[in-house]
């Protein structure tokens, strides 16, 4: 049985490590206009910047749902925003942020709902890491993102970027979801002015108690960077997505549930509560949670005031842990 696993064991590096190979010849045009590579300027804007920074951390609602800004107008932080797609999962940012944190930071945690749950998608994972490889760690770094790299679509994947890896005629990306579509704090503006799409309305599928049981692991993971953040002097703060009115109201059991959760068992400061950032779907872009420039506007301006009177102890709304923040 020994020689069996170590076999295994074995044959999944060699297929690892075949496949960050392949990932490093893909050609350097698909990552230079990728909206993937934007992480690079996000991540250079924020090593370049002096003294202290606001980083705004989450999936596509971040990066097309923020003002940074807006939402540090009159702080003492700097603004990232550090968005691009929920489907990495919420450790791959995590493991990019103990790695470029420092002391004095602010690090804001906007979320999406599935990435509080702990879904993640292989295929974004496969796209990311063969457009930037230099980022396969972080996409690796905990078991379950392993894993995901693994299922059973993972061969499939592995096809599709060896083709892309060799295709003598890349495609160049333009427009909206490209690196060019951000600013330079890092926020999305190429959708300003654009008139939103025809979004699929089973997109705001109400989200289900039964998906709290999968809550826990992922409490475990922020616990955990809590800690860190602690420990290098950064404070941390946690705050909800935006959600149509229509799907809060069809998901009132989740959200409470989730929102209790947090409350007796996360090591974070909640800033807000779900019912904080309930938008009309009208003021969505293309997706569930993409919002128009003006809903964008909207929130930053919700989230700036919050900040400031959490920073002020004022807040009727944040939840405060005693000796979290100072």
């Amino acid at each position: 049985m020994k020689p069996f696993i170590i076999k295994t064991v074995a044959f999944l590096a060699l297929q690892l490590c075949f496949l960050l190979v392949i990932c490093r010849m893909g050609n350097p045009e698909i990552s230079h206009t990728s909206y993937y590579h934007a992480m690079y300027d996000k991540l250079d804007y924020l090593e370049s910047l002096q003294g202290n920074r606001l980083i705004m951390v989450g999936g596509s609602s971040v990066a097309f749902g923020v003002d940074s800004k807006k939402v540090a107008r009159n702080l003492d932080w700097k603004p990232v925003n550090f968005g691009l797609h929920a489907a990495t999962g919420l450790d791959f940012y995590l493991s990019l942020l103990r790695r470029n944190v420092r002391a004095g930071d602010l690090v804001l945690l906007l979320p999406e709902y599935e990435m509080l749950i702990g879904r993640e998608g292989a295929e974004t994972k496969f796209e990311l890491m063969q457009a930037c490889p230099q980022f396969a760690a972080d996409l690796c770094s905990s078991w379950k993102s392993r894993k995901s790299l693994l299922d059973r679509d993972a061969l499939h994947l592995l096809h599709e970027s060896m083709v892309r890896a060799f295709d003598p005629n890349p495609p160049v990306h333009h427009g909206i979801y490209s690196r060019h579509g951000f600013n330079e704090q890092g926020d999305m503006v190429a959708h300003h002015g654009v008139c939103n799409e025809q979004i699929v309305k089973s997109s705001f599928r109400a989200l289900a108690s039964e998906d709290l049981k999968q809550a826990n692991e992922t409490i475990r993971l922020l616990n955990d960077f809590a800690e860190f953040c602690r420990s290098h002097g950064v404070k941390l703060l946690i705050s909800y997505p935006p959600i149509t009115q229509s799907r809060f109201d069809g998901s009132r059991d989740f959200l409470e549930g989730l929102h209790q959760l947090l409350l007796n068992q996360l090591d974070v400061d909640i800033l807000n509560r779900p019912e904080d950032s309930i938008f009309q779907e009208g003021q969505f872009f293309d997706t569930y949670y993409h919002l128009v420039e003006e809903a964008k506007w909207k929130r930053s301006a919700r989230l700036n005031l919050a900040l400031h009177q959490y920073l002020a102890g004022t807040s009727r709304v944040a939840h405060r842990k005693p000796g979290l923040i100072e």
